[in-house]
């Protein structure tokens, strides 16, 4: 059986991001559905963990898999990431996302945004994306800025550096050309409340 045609509107998770090539162009992924029966449930075994989409220039891949940390023999710990299956609160997902120019020509301007996924918590200090520029998002992703100048309101008049619940999105503005058949990654972490 086929992957439904992601659309805009719903494809959340894994691959909720826009690529931007010049002007911004939205694209989405589905796990929103299964992380909102989390909430119910408790648990949700992730079907669909790997998703693409391709739109102009660039084809977008999400995977997301499992972080998994235990302790050996020697107590040391030691941490491996495995295909995200059963997810169950607590557990750290990590969603890498793969930009790849599918043209013949190089591309500029490429943005990735991607939305922290709902019932998801960001691990800060988790996004990586070398040769990009990266930004974050604490109001819906309407803005964006570093993560050290971020504030968020205190409640009494005041402000304080964001929370890890605060982070709603991530964004990731390469540095550099996109060059013909070239890949881009970029990644963060998210637990499961």
């Amino acid at each position: 059986m086929g992957q439904p045609t992601p659309r805009a509107a719903d494809w959340r998770r894994p691959g909720a991001a826009i690529i931007g090539i010049g002007s911004r162009t939205s694209l989405g992924g589905s796990l929103r559905n299964l992380i909102s029966v989390i909430a119910v449930f408790g648990i949700v075994a992730l079907s669909a963990p790997t998703r693409s989409f391709a739109q102009g220039n660039i084809e977008l891949t999400t995977t997301a898999e499992q972080v998994v940390t235990t302790t050996d023999d020697r107590g040391q710990e030691v941490t491996t990431i495995v295909p995200a299956g059963k997810v169950v609160p607590g557990n750290v997902i990590l969603y890498t996302i793969t930009a790849k120019n599918i043209s013949d020509q190089s591309v500029n301007g490429v943005v990735v945004n991607d939305p922290i996924p709902e019932h998801m918590v960001y691990l800060i200090g988790s996004v990586l994306g070398s040769g990009t520029d990266i930004t974050f998002s604490i109001d819906g992703g309407t803005n964006f800025d570093k993560q050290d100048e971020l504030e968020v309101s205190d409640g009494e008049g005041g402000t304080r550096a964001p929370e890890a619940s605060d982070y709603t999105h991530i964004r990731w503005t390469l540095t550099e050309n996109l060059e013909p058949q070239a890949t881009k990654k970029v990644s963060f972490q998210a637990r499961l409340e």
